[in-house]
């Protein structure tokens, strides 16, 4: 369906499926753009993907009053030109710390554009969120920002263990939890396909981090 026009009702239900930009799904083209430019070396790409970041950055950012911290909305217009559903994704701003940095890390090996602004306001945002989920496709992605972020602190561009230890942390709860639903027992039918993908991406990525850390002890057994 195509997006709520302004005038009219909201209705939940609808919402899933009409139209509209969603923050975690932007975040994802930029990591591939981001990765694209590492591999093909054409920083066209990596352009696309600062470019892509400031936007998105600026359009999901908000402040629902003055002297109130800033928050993102979880969906807005094609244009985004304006919310659509106002309540915040709980990963969002985790995963878009992760993709931030990544950007200015792989930025580094080409034309050093720096995203300080954007990174610290996703940080802030960052310390109000409780990434704990029993949802399979939340847990994936706290595991994939995991791995992501074991890279990134052996290029030394993430030098707090604290984030990967409560990525790590959250995901086990959460693992333990959907167990306990008991949802794997269902008939596939009831069964939402890609959120259990997405929690096998999440499992697939604990062989890089395991690698990464195995090959850079130094820097694990050194981090305070």
């Amino acid at each position: 369906m195509e997006e709520r026009e302004q005038n009219q009702a909201y209705d939940e239900i609808l919402e899933w499926e009409r139209d509209g930009q969603y923050y975690h799904y932007i975040t994802k083209w930029i990591h591939a753009l981001n990765i694209t430019a590492k591999i093909s070396g054409d920083t066209k790409y990596l352009q696309w993907a600062g470019e892509l970041l400031k936007t998105a950055h600026d359009a999901f950012t908000y402040s629902p009053a003055p002297n109130f911290p800033s928050r993102l909305y979880w969906k807005m217009s094609v244009d985004l030109k304006r919310p659509l559903v106002s309540s915040m994704g709980q990963q969002d701003p985790m995963d878009g710390y992760v993709t931030y940095k990544e950007t200015e890390t792989i930025s580094g090996m080409f034309d050093g554009q720096k995203y300080e602004r954007e990174i610290n306001e996703i940080s802030t945002i960052c310390k109000m969120m409780d990434l704990k989920t029993n949802d399979p496709l939340g847990i994936g992605g706290l595991l994939t920002d995991a791995t992501r972020t074991t890279q990134l602190m052996v290029h030394g561009s993430i030098k707090k263990p604290e984030i990967l230890e409560n990525l790590l942390n959250s995901a086990l709860l959460g693992i333990k939890s959907y167990r306990g639903t008991d949802q794997l027992a269902l008939n596939p039918e009831h069964r939402l396909a890609f959120r259990e993908l997405g929690l096998s991406i999440g499992f697939k990525g604990l062989n890089l981090m395991e690698k990464c850390i195995e090959n850079n002890t130094e820097i694990f057994l050194s981090t305070p």
